[in-house]
């Protein structure tokens, strides 16, 4: 697994961790969330299906009711499992 971790300084779509509005703030907190909790499930020797389990569990509480979550989760986790691992070019 590579050095990268969810503790990085978070840059999406020209966006920073500091960012205000509530869309960029969402945003982060989504990632970070999906992040952390596949990072710590990749560190325990959690193969792809046990970190979705996992990603979907901290997620759910608060993305639950938007009906995208249950479409997009496996291409977000096959994705940051692709990031954390160091993949050059993630396959989804």
């Amino acid at each position: 697994m590579a050095a990268t971790t969810a503790s990085t300084s978070l840059r999406v779509q020209g966006h920073s961790a500091h960012d205000t509005t509530s869309v960029d703030v969402t945003r982060v907190k989504f990632l970070l969330t999906l992040l952390g909790e596949a990072e710590a499930a990749l560190a325990e020797g959690a193969g792809r299906c046990e970190v979705f389990r996992r990603c979907y569990v901290a997620l759910a509480p608060r993305y639950g009711s938007q009906p995208i979550l249950e479409h997009t989760m496996p291409f977000d986790v096959a994705r940051v499992i692709g990031e954390l691992c160091g993949i050059e070019h993630p396959t989804i």
